[in-house]
């Protein structure tokens, strides 16, 4: 632990965050410079940046399924397309939207039984997730995932439900924050290079969405379907099953 205190923290390689008020900063700002300096420089080798902390494994596809005493299913996937435009990641919120409250509260929570199912997406490194949550099923929920890219294929929505799903898109966007969640947004910002700019890029996608937007983006759950991970957590029966979803099927408990 000390080795990796060494290579890691340093004054010269920190970033604070801090939400407060500017009075309250101005008062704090020598105390947070002095804790900086506490930590010293980071130690430099002849090793790489990315080599100090060890041996880095690359990311595989994996398929597993983990047994539990419980009587219902959690089942997820994951898959990757690349990363998106500002436009093109604003279309993917409305369609995140779609998925959830339309196509898979109908497949897998209405009719399949599950208490509740969802999508989501990072833009910024491409990664398409679905997942369901106490789901009497397996093989027919995974069923429901591969589809999704032919829902939007063929999706149809009129204009009144088209602007339905874009103010609901919209909600979870500008929806009121704390002084907390104010300050987590702008960190993540920073971290990511996200700027002002690119946020409201987009915002107008999200507003401007129609169908055909919507359609465009079955090619990228195409891509996020091409080759996933998936992994189950659920009861023995289930995952005995279907056992030839999975690579490997262990006992979690």
């Amino acid at each position: 632990m000390k080795k990796v205190l060494a290579d890691t923290f340093g004054s010269d390689n920190m970033l604070i965050d801090v939400t407060c008020g500017k009075e309250i900063f101005e008062r704090n700002k020598d105390k947070i410079e002095a804790f900086t300096k506490r930590f010293g420089k980071v130690r430099h080798d002849s090793k790489k940046p990315g080599e100090r902390l060890g041996q880095h494994f690359p990311g595989k596809t994996v398929s597993e399924g983990l047994k539990t005493a419980g009587e219902v299913n959690y089942l997820a996937i994951a898959g990757k397309s690349g990363r998106c435009t500002p436009e093109k990641s604003g279309v993917m919120a409305v369609v995140r939207h779609i998925l959830g409250t339309e196509y898979l509260w109908n497949n897998v929570r209405v009719l399949g039984g599950a208490y509740g199912a969802g999508f989501s997406f990072d833009p910024f490194k491409g990664i398409g997730t679905f997942t369901s949550y106490r789901d009497p099923h397996l093989a027919r929920t995974l069923d429901v995932y591969k589809n999704a890219a032919d829902f939007l294929r063929n999706f149809e929505a009129d204009e009144r439900t088209m602007t339905k799903f874009v103010i609901g898109t919209m909600g979870g966007v500008d929806r009121p924050l704390s002084p907390s969640a104010k300050g987590a947004r702008a960190l993540a910002a920073a971290l990511s290079g996200r700027t002002p700019e690119t946020v409201q890029k987009q915002r107008d996608a999200i507003l401007s969405a129609d169908v055909e937007d919507i359609r465009s983006c079955a090619q990228i759950l195409d891509k996020v379907l091409s080759d996933y991970c998936i992994c189950a957590v659920g009861t023995e029966a289930k995952l005995n099953t279907h056992k030839e979803m999975f690579e490997t099927v262990t006992n979690l408990l």
